[in-house]
């Protein structure tokens, strides 16, 4: 009889602990860098850590985000740093993408009191598309990220692209 009834609360328990230990959603994984912090959707995954960081996302789309740090404290120079990051998104397009039709002139706009770039692309023939985007952030560090991948994944990959550029967390120097 001890034994019927340790074997029935084993089947009984055994579900709820797995149901318990079930997590209600799954932690998005994290890069985590002296210079930032950054969550990445759950249906996307790290592929390298090291600059630049490589992601994939669901649809086999391909992020790249570049990390630079503008170590002067001079106000002039983060200046010139602006400046940069709007000439290295134009020449990423300019050079990365050859063949493609420029669907979004760059286009400069403030979040969060900061500089937000982007540019678009993309391939009829080939079927495919280039966002890339840039933000300034505080002290001078600039980050930029290019998503490319299928035309039917444009609107959803640019999307979490610029979403995840905004929700970086920079971290103190």
């Amino acid at each position: 009889m001890l034994r019927r009834f340790a074997a029935f609360a084993i089947a009984m328990v055994l579900p709820l602990c797995a149901i318990a230990a079930e997590p209600n959603a799954p932690n998005p994984e994290v890069i985590d860098d002296p210079l930032f912090r950054l969550e990445i959707p759950k249906d996307w995954k790290i592929e390298h850590r090291e600059q630049p960081v490589g992601l994939r996302g669901p649809h086999a789309e391909l992020m790249m985000i570049f990390v630079t740090v503008n170590r002067a404290e001079d106000p002039a120079m983060s200046r010139m740093m602006d400046n940069l990051v709007v000439t290295q998104i134009r020449s990423r397009l300019s050079t990365e993408v050859e063949g493609m039709t420029i669907t979004e002139p760059l286009k400069e706009t403030i979040w969060n009191g900061r500089p937000f770039m982007k540019i678009r692309a993309r391939s009829e023939k080939d079927g495919t598309f280039v966002g890339s985007f840039g933000r300034a952030g505080e002290g001078g560090t600039m980050f930029i990220a290019t998503v490319a991948g299928w035309l039917k994944d444009e609107v959803t990959a640019e999307s979490t692209a610029e979403s995840m550029l905004k929700a970086v967390v920079l971290k103190g120097r």
